[in-house]
């Protein structure tokens, strides 16, 4: 009689949850591989709000800003995110930074993702071409929630200040 072997194997996922958001919110997540092991989230807010929201300045969601970094992440995977509670009217730019620089961004897997009151509403992976330190991936206009979506990669930051 055949003796049948079964072969176990391990599967190691990382996986990123977004809690429900409120009417009116926003959350952007980004993840990526294990290289670089530090990419941050950068969000700058409008001109009359002017503030950098990233893991220096991790802003606030409950007054003032009413944006925040809610999770930074240094050691490969993330998630980082950011959540946006209430929209001012003026343009939010959101990149990312290799700040490790051990690895490429082209090179790091990384993906956005960003979730509102109904689920995900829009999910950009990393350019595989394109030299630099920044990720640009998109303005936002806070008064109607609409995106332009930029997906570069440049040695310039995009942020407006």
């Amino acid at each position: 009689t055949p003796r049948v072997f079964r072969s176990l194997k391990t599967l190691i996922q990382n996986l990123a949850l977004s809690p429900n958001l409120a009417e009116g919110m926003m959350r952007l997540v980004l993840t990526w591989g294990a290289q670089p092991t530090d990419i941050d989230a950068l969000l700058w807010l409008p001109e009359s709000h002017k503030s950098l929201v990233y893991y220096n300045q991790p802003g606030n969601c409950l007054a003032d800003l009413f944006a925040c970094l809610d999770l930074d992440d240094r050691n490969g995977y993330g998630p980082e995110t950011i959540t946006i509670r209430k929209r001012f009217a003026g343009t939010y730019v959101y990149a990312v930074r290799n700040y490790s620089q051990e690895a490429p961004l082209t090179a790091s897997g990384a993906y956005l993702r960003v979730y509102d009151a109904s689920g995900m509403i829009a999910d950009y992976g990393v350019p595989t071409t394109g030299t630099g330190i920044f990720w640009y991936l998109c303005d936002l206009d806070g008064a109607t929630g609409r995106f332009t979506w930029k997906n570069v990669i440049t040695d310039r930051s995009p942020g407006p200040y």
